[in-house]
């Protein structure tokens, strides 16, 4: 993902305003910690840990080596696991979910910035125990769209359905698009199930004053849901969004909702998101270091 200069302006404008939303409020993001290190310098991905409570882990973006980074909640980093068979075209999503019993972790090399690549990469591994110094492949998974290459950086996990969503970052409206998790054909046909216009694109009087930067606001970076299949939650280079699923109810039909807007102070290339470990706070960070991590938590009204 190349760096977009410029984005500090976003932080000094006001979230759009917008219909009711059909969850509850959040908190206010509160810093607790911050990352310095040079082996986390481009963090475009972070899962928190199903072993080890109040550890992290994350991915950073291309041109770094294939590697699952350890850290704390404060930003620490601990060390890094190689993921051996793996290959880090671009980086771009980081995604803990269970399966069998199994506390997994798949990475989404799913970057495309020039729209060439013929097929993404899903990369499946069981989390490694805190002490190991690499990992392996536990499947792998080639996505292919219908209607050409696509960029992508956000995607979420249904544990429940056993299904991948994908969401594209550069058609307006984004795109979902979803893929079992237990796909073996070589490459998978990511399935289109329709557009969503619920996340805030700029506004006319933004897209006038800062026309370079202003029509990158509303596109999805990152994205989480909870392992109960009832929230997702999405993050933009402006804000973050909460949306809600009722019971039966499809993701794209969730994803049309209103959502619930939390407006982020100045964070360049805010770019991974997760659920805390108990799933009662949103954890973010930024690719450009010194990086914040910033937690949201969720209102007593959303178990």
């Amino acid at each position: 993902m190349n760096t977009i200069a410029g984005l500090i302006l976003a932080a000094a404008l006001a979230a759009p305003t917008s219909p009711e939303p059909d969850v509850p409020p959040l908190g206010q993001p509160a810093m607790v910690g911050m990352m310095h290190s040079a082996a986390i310098a481009e963090v475009s991905g972070l899962a928190a840990s199903r072993r080890h409570e109040r550890l992290l882990w994350a991915v950073n973006d291309s041109d770094h080596p294939a590697a699952l980074e350890a850290l704390d909640r404060h930003g620490k980093h601990l060390h890094s696991v190689d993921v051996t068979g793996a290959r880090n075209v671009d980086w771009e999503d980081l995604v803990a979910y269970s399966a069998h019993g199994k506390p997994m972790l798949l990475i989404a090399d799913i970057g495309d910035n020039g729209g060439l690549r013929s097929a993404l990469t899903l990369y499946l591994v069981e989390e490694p125990e805190l002490s190991a110094r690499q990992v392996s492949l536990a499947g792998r998974i080639d996505v292919r769209f219908d209607d050409g290459p696509h960029d992508v950086e956000a995607l979420f996990v249904d544990e429940r359905e056993s299904m991948v969503y994908l969401i594209s970052k550069r058609q307006i409206p984004p795109v979902l698009y979803a893929v079992p998790l237990k796909a073996r054909a070589k490459p998978v046909r990511a399935r289109n199930l329709g557009s969503f216009a619920s996340i805030p694109r700029a506004s006319h009087t933004e897209l006038q004053t800062m026309p370079r930067f202003a029509r990158y606001f509303g596109q999805a970076t990152s994205a989480v849901a909870d392992p109960a299949g009832r929230f997702v939650a999405v993050l933009t280079y402006r804000d973050a969004y909460l949306f809600r699923r009722a019971q039966g109810q499809q993701w794209i039909d969730a994803l049309r909702a209103t959502p619930a807007a939390f407006g982020l102070p100045f964070m360049p290339q805010a770019e991974a998101m997760t659920f805390a470990a108990d799933t009662r706070e949103f954890l973010i960070t930024t690719e450009n270091l010194p990086a914040p991590i910033l937690s949201v938590q969720l209102p007593d009204a959303s178990p």
